[in-house]
């Protein structure tokens, strides 16, 4: 996520250009200041997150399972060629 900063007379009405360059190359984006697009207040998506409920009535009470413990061992498994094995280096665990 990244700020632009306009003048504080921007309107809804008004058309704005970001002009980013990056690797040799430019790139052009437009942007207003439109009810729609505007992303505020910001926050965190898994704020408020809750287990999916079923209901057998649209207006009877919501059923949820218990929670579930489970124990996760993460591994990695890598398959490199040959002549990029120095790039991929020894697995992870």
């Amino acid at each position: 996520m990244f700020m632009v900063h306009v003048p504080k007379d921007f309107s809804p009405e008004d058309n704005g250009t970001w002009t980013h360059f990056a690797n040799g190359r430019t790139t052009t984006i437009p942007f207003r200041l439109h009810p729609d697009y505007v992303m505020s207040p910001f926050s965190e998506i898994a704020v408020g997150n809750t287990p999916p409920a079923i209901r057998f009535d649209p207006n009877g009470h919501a059923i949820q399972g218990p929670l579930a413990n489970m124990t996760l061992a993460p591994t990695q498994t890598r398959r490199c060629r040959r002549r990029f094995s120095s790039i991929c280096g020894p697995p992870t665990t």
